[in-house]
């Protein structure tokens, strides 16, 4: 489970528990790219089950593909025209927990998976 306490730099739309929810993760608005397998092992998901259910849309579209680094089966204009501006993309559980700590979010060991 993802939480954060309140920072004034951040809006309280950012503070939410996360729950399965990638987009709680502030990968748009920082934009910065994480991999399927990253976001799915902190929110306690499976790569293939993280996007399920969710519409493919530009805030969306920073969850990608290992090998492509792109979201998988996402049209042009439905990629968020940054999408490639910045060439890390974090591909690792730990990585991502750090880059998340980096920016005041928690992530708490019952959600996040090995």
């Amino acid at each position: 489970m993802v939480t954060a306490s309140v920072d004034p730099g951040y809006s309280l739309a950012e503070h939410l528990t996360l729950t399965q929810n990638p987009e709680d993760l502030h990968m748009s608005s920082a934009r910065q790219r994480a991999t399927y397998g990253a976001v799915a092992t902190v929110v306690g998901s499976s790569p293939r089950a993280l996007m399920a259910g969710r519409q493919r849309n530009q805030r969306h579209s920073w969850v990608v593909n290992l090998k492509t680094g792109l979201p998988t089966d996402y049209a042009d204009e439905l990629m968020h025209p940054a999408l490639v501006s910045n060439d890390t993309i974090i591909k690792t559980k730990e990585d991502l927990v750090s880059w998340l700590a980096s920016r005041g979010v928690h992530v708490s060991a019952e959600h996040s998976a090995a």
